[in-house]
């Protein structure tokens, strides 16, 4: 996202260098859940009691901009929701390449967390297809990756008591992250 407001040369030439690097781990890490699904079913899932103004304050420096939460208290593993979160940003920075919005509602004894980008979205066809694990969307094409951030990100948020669900933005994707409330 800082590629989008940075103007000074050496900066960006930085930042394109930790994007490249960014890149390549994400890769290996596709490669690991790559091999089983089962595998994804043994990561330990510690769900704690957590601020949403914990959650705003994390996703406002992801996002680099203010983020308001409504206030409660969530039922979420912190370190599988930082996961999460970055599956779905880099799911918006490699396809979609605009800046994410976050906004939350309560709603059904859950916070609905939901991060927005302004790309081509995902054609409504597909929408529960690409959380498949391996599924991509048929846009696509010619972008590397293995199609398993969003199915791991589900798979994640659903151990957590959670939900994810993709829903068309025009333009763009809406990913919708549901946190039990807790109590």
């Amino acid at each position: 996202m800082l590629t989008l407001t940075e103007t000074d040369p050496a900066r960006m030439a930085r930042l394109g260098a930790i994007r490249q690097k960014t890149t390549q781990v994400s890769a290996l890490l596709d490669d690991l859940f790559q091999a089983n699904d089962d595998e994804l079913e043994r990561l330990a899932v510690t769900v704690e009691e957590v601020s949403s103004r914990d959650l705003a304050a994390a996703l406002s420096t992801e996002l680099g901009q203010p983020v308001a939460l409504p206030d409660a208290l969530v039922r979420v593993d912190p370190r599988r929701w930082r996961q999460v979160v970055d599956n779905v940003l880099g799911n918006a920075a490699k396809y979609a390449r605009t800046p994410v919005e976050a906004s939350g509602v309560i709603r059904d004894r859950h916070l609905q967390i939901t991060l927005r980008d302004h790309g081509p979205g995902v054609p409504e066809a597909e929408l529960d297809a690409v959380l498949a694990r391996g599924a991509r969307g048929s846009n696509a094409e010619g972008t590397p990756g293995l199609g398993l951030g969003l199915h791991i990100g589900d798979r994640l948020i659903q151990r957590m008591g959670g939900g994810l669900e993709l829903r068309r933005a025009e333009p763009g994707l809406a990913v919708v992250l549901s946190l039990p409330l807790a109590g």
